[in-house]
């Protein structure tokens, strides 16, 4: 870079976030005139901003106007306007269900200031729209259950679960919840004189109870979709 040009460079680079080889071209391209050089820099932002989002120019120059000229600072500004919170955890995690679904379960929480003593108070999601509350007592079932196991999770709210669970039409799925719950409990009152460690092996190795566990194994990604698109498909219902 030629010594004359490191001066205008800084003065330019202090007016507007340009890099040091599109300063030197801008500043090439008008004789070395800064001000010139800015505006043709805003200018090119403008048209790519337009060209990128849709914008009139009018409100292209107002967004990066607010945004310093800084094109993914006002791309941001841009998305935060046309998408709900939702919308914005859906559309960048689209390949990460999982994820999305943390995010929204996250921001539900968040904004409906749910009571929390290490897990959901579920008494306080009953005041939730239907949605939010299928949303929040599945999601946090399955966190329970990564926790402390199938077996334990099935003496966690089960009932409100399954009941979320037809409200999805994971029928078959609640079903195969119900029948493991049933079968735990008929097999401890069955051997009720053994002890407890006792009678989780038996349970486990029941065929009955096992074949509705890996029911539930085999069926994760189907919630994760049932969930992915409850939130998809309300997306007013949800966090804005």
């Amino acid at each position: 870079m030629e010594k004359q040009l490191i001066e205008p460079i800084k003065s330019l680079r202090s007016l507007v976030p340009v890099g040091m080889r599109h300063a030197q071209t801008l500043l090439e391209k008008t004789s070395g005139n800064i001000d010139a050089a800015a505006d043709m820099f805003k200018h090119e932002l403008i048209h790519l901003l337009m060209s990128s989002s849709d914008l009139s120019a009018d409100r292209a120059r107002e967004y990066l106007q607010h945004a310093g000229y800084e094109m993914h600072l006002a791309l941001q500004a841009i998305e935060h306007d046309r998408f709900t919170l939702t919308e914005r955890i859906l559309n960048k995690n689209h390949r990460d269900k999982n994820r999305a679904i943390g995010l929204i379960a996250h921001a539900i929480e968040t904004t409906e200031n749910l009571t929390r003593n290490y897990w959901l108070s579920f008494d306080d999601l009953q005041r939730l729209p239907a949605e939010l509350r299928c949303f929040m007592a599945i999601y946090e079932w399955t966190n329970y259950e990564e926790w402390e196991g199938f077996d334990s999770a099935l003496y966690f709210h089960l009932e409100q679960v399954t009941q979320q669970l037809n409200f999805l039409q994971l029928t078959e799925l609640a079903s195969h919840l119900q029948l493991a719950h049933q079968r735990q409990l008929h097999l401890t009152a069955q051997h009720a004189d053994k002890d407890w460690i006792a009678i989780n092996a038996l349970i486990r190795q029941d065929k009955v109870f096992s074949q509705s566990s890996d029911f539930y194994l085999q069926h994760k990604q189907a919630v994760d979709d049932a969930l992915y698109g409850l939130a998809q498909n309300n997306i007013d219902k949800f966090p804005r």
